[in-house]
């Protein structure tokens, strides 16, 4: 989604964009495990409305990776 591959310049990231890029991947696996098995929650409903939040966060992460001149200024290497 960002036309960046993440994993061949992990290492050289800051901690910063490590973080960002964890919080991203873990709301997409978030979103899998909440689709995988809404009996837990208290209505579909709710179910969505985390999906949903999950969702906005990880878009959020991912404008921010890839909009060059925000994160130029935090990011090593890139």
């Amino acid at each position: 989604m960002t036309r960046k591959n993440w994993s061949d310049a992990y290492d050289s990231l800051n901690v910063d964009v490590k973080y960002i890029l964890m919080e991203c991947a873990a709301c997409f696996c978030a979103i899998k495990v909440i689709q995988w098995d809404m009996s837990g929650y208290t209505s579909l409903a709710e179910a969505q409305t985390m999906i949903n939040v999950l969702w906005a966060t990880a878009m959020q992460d991912i404008k921010v990776l890839e909009d060059k001149n925000s994160t130029q200024t935090f990011m090593v290497g890139a």
